[in-house]
């Protein structure tokens, strides 16, 4: 497209390290995911508009069956529905209604209607296909959230996984709002030492660029750093502040020296910054940890929604039986042992991972 004059929003859509449809084609190929005792539509009605299918009874048939929409206009509306061959129900505002398969059974589906506005202006029908429920997109995508922010804030404490904003001022003079993803707090500043220039330890390994840094003690500025003085030691986070003039560095050294405050000494939460921080690129070993991490949970849910939690079942009729084990274990689900394997990998390799990003945290007291 070429003509920039033309544009649109779209809706919001996810983007994430590893994709649900990416962790279901790999890490849980093959897998039964489905609840046995629950049933869903495949898909929600398109033609019947403003009809969202929210529920479906346990023991409903698998398979299609047919949703029937009537409308009457003028001179006075009528708006009914009704589930294969059950009885027709009248619309009359909006809410949940319930529709029943036939008139004999107990079967039913639960229909959400949020608009009147939304439904048609004239009757349809639509088949929809019923089935056993199924572990969704959106499920494996909060899974997948839920192991990125273990990784970033349990193992990989101060490792981003993707650049990610942090500032200490969300707010600053004159109301301006800085985007940012995290509020962080100030970092102390230390006594320099003789021939060394003044250096700053940030939190974040993976410290890609700052691009605001600034001295405060209380709510008082004492000195914005020129960005350009910023050496960045990008792996561990070391800033050492190079002046470029030796005029400037006298200055600046001589105002970080503080004199005035009962000699040399430390200032908590001095420092101030915005600063941009993250991995550049993520290896394929820890997007396996995560997404081996994410089908860890996922397949938890699954076996347990497999069987309802049965580990086995026995039938016997007219002097013939049938005994079926779900489990090697009634304490183990069906796939324990993958949930194990993945376990295994998860423990052996987030050793390493903390050695190579994060290494051996030490303290100077």
């Amino acid at each position: 497209m070429t003509d920039t004059n033309v544009y649109a929003d779209s809706a919001d859509f996810p983007i994430s390290i590893v994709s649900a449809q990416q962790l279901r084609n790999t890490y849980l190929f093959g897998l039964n995911l489905q609840a046995n005792d629950v049933r869903a539509v495949k898909f929600q009605p398109s033609r019947i508009t403003g009809v969202e299918v929210v529920e479906v009874s346990s023991s409903h048939a698998t398979g299609f069956d047919r949703l029937t929409y009537i409308y009457q206009g003028a001179p006075s509306v009528l708006r009914q529905i009704s589930w294969g061959a059950g009885p027709v129900i009248s619309i009359t505002a909006p809410g949940r209604y319930l529709l029943r398969h036939d008139c004999t059974g107990g079967d039913y589906i639960i229909v959400q209607i949020r608009n009147l506005s939304a439904l048609p202006t004239a009757g349809v029908t639509e088949d929809l296909f019923v089935t056993k429920a199924e572990i969704t997109d959106d499920m494996l995508r909060r899974w997948i959230e839920q192991s990125c922010d273990w990784l970033e804030n349990d193992k990989l404490a101060g490792v981003f996984l993707e650049p990610t904003r942090v500032v200490t001022d969300p707010i600053l003079p004159g109301n301006v709002m800085p985007d940012w993803d995290f509020i962080v707090p100030p970092i102390t500043f230390y006594q320099r030492q003789p021939a060394k220039w003044i250096d700053i330890l940030f939190p974040y390994p993976g410290l890609l660029r700052i691009d605001e840094l600034f001295g405060q003690i209380a709510e008082t500025r004492i000195i914005d750093v020129a960005l350009e003085w910023a050496e960045i030691s990008e792996r561990n986070g070391f800033v050492q502040l190079v002046p470029f003039n030796t005029t400037i560095a006298y200055q600046f050294i001589g105002l970080m020296w503080v004199e005035g405050l009962r000699g040399t000494m430390e200032l908590p939460n001095f420092w101030h910054y915005n600063a941009m921080a993250g991995l550049r690129q993520v290896d394929p070993v820890i997007l396996e940890v995560i997404a081996k991490k994410a089908a860890v949970d996922a397949l938890t849910v699954a076996g347990q929604a497999f069987r309802g939690g049965f580990a086995s079942q026995s039938l016997s009729r007219d002097g013939v039986s049938e005994s079926v084990s779900y489990t090697a274990s009634a304490i183990y689900g069906i796939y324990s042992a993958t949930i194990e394997d993945y376990t295994k990998f998860i423990n052996r390799e987030i050793k390493q991972i903390k050695g190579r990003y994060r290494g051996v945290n030490m303290i100077v007291m």
